[in-house]
């Protein structure tokens, strides 16, 4: 896992509920907003964290691809160590693709949610609280 998601989702959840806890007990509607800001920065913060792990990722992947099998062994045995060594880097990609994928959109849905507060959450806490 390249990302530690259950850190991440530790954080974004106390970040929702310390700031409806402190925009009800403060009364106040801006608080919300706050929060959408710090959700979006979160996010923005997962982006570079995942794109420099995906980096030094690549660099490892592209050092093994570089290896070269012993010497010595016969052409069957190194062309057999080639062909696994080979598999097991392409599942190893496939892998890392759908952690990408995981990711891009958790780091969107959290943009999003973020921006979202940040632009609306004071009217959408008007909204809920006095009616």
């Amino acid at each position: 896992m390249l990302v530690p998601f259950r850190s991440v989702m530790i954080v974004v959840i106390l970040i929702i509920i310390g700031t409806i806890y402190f925009a009800v007990k403060l009364h106040d509607p801006h608080l919300i907003q706050r929060g959408g800001a710090l959700l979006a920065a979160v996010a923005a913060s997962l982006a570079i964290m995942e794109a420099t792990l995906e980096r030094r990722v690549n660099e490892k992947s592209s050092l093994q691809l570089q290896q070269k099998p012993e010497r010595g062994f016969s052409s069957f045995v190194t062309s057999t160590a080639s062909r696994i060594h080979y598999a097991r880097f392409r599942v190893t990609q496939s892998k890392l693709t759908n952690e990408k994928i995981r990711t891009v959109f958790f780091t969107s849905l959290l943009a999003v949610l973020g921006e979202i507060l940040h632009g609306f959450g004071d009217l959408l806490f008007i909204l809920i609280l006095h009616k």
